[in-house]
């Protein structure tokens, strides 16, 4: 095919550049379902929901316990319960979320009440309030994500990848999140 030159090659190159437009716009248009995916992941491993609304909220230093603003429900943020669902010793008050916090070192059901806690029986986490909660949601994320890259596949992650530089600078590793220990809480 013979390059149009003069006038004609301006109209040329700028339906060219129409038609690179179009074809950009439909990749993002069928890559958009995965992109969200992924930035789901990532989003809901710092924000957690209300076990009864889904209102989502982000944890500060402060204790595990969580009321939430819009209807109520108390709950906690490590695992995410309703305080009627929480682990707690029998006999006690269904409605008190004191008792969730019980032999939390040693029982895998129940969570203590300050993330800060954490550090006495795994040593991965920070001792500090604030590197805490980095901590939760660092391994919520890798979590959420080890999910998400399994379930996309090797090929769509290279087109994301290759596609947006929001994917290829999460700050995460993808390419080794099989590795990752995404255990919450390791106890002895």
């Amino acid at each position: 095919m013979e390059i149009p030159r003069g006038k004609d090659a301006k109209t040329y190159q700028q339906r060219a550049a129409l038609e690179a437009a179009a074809f950009t716009h439909f990749e993002c248009a069928e890559l958009r379902p995965y992109k969200l995916a992924f930035e789901t992941a990532i989003e809901s491993g710092v924000k957690v929901p209300c076990p009864s609304c889904g209102l989502a909220g982000v944890k500060d230093g402060a204790c595990a316990h969580m009321t939430c603003p819009r209807c109520d429900t108390l709950w906690c943020y490590l695992c995410g319960l309703d305080v009627k669902d929480c682990d707690k010793p029998q006999g006690t008050d269904p409605n008190s979320i004191y008792q969730h916090n019980v032999d939390w070192e040693t029982n895998p059901r129940r969570c203590p009440m300050w993330l800060d806690q954490v550090n006495r029986v795994d040593s991965r986490w920070p001792a500090d309030a604030d590197g805490a909660v980095a901590k939760l949601s660092q391994i919520r994320t890798l979590r959420n994500l080890q999910v998400v890259v399994n379930e996309l596949g090797p090929d769509m992650m290279r087109r994301l990848k290759a596609k947006y530089s929001s994917v290829r600078n999460t700050g995460y590793d993808l390419d080794r999140l099989g590795q990752a220990d995404v255990r919450l809480i390791v106890r002895n």
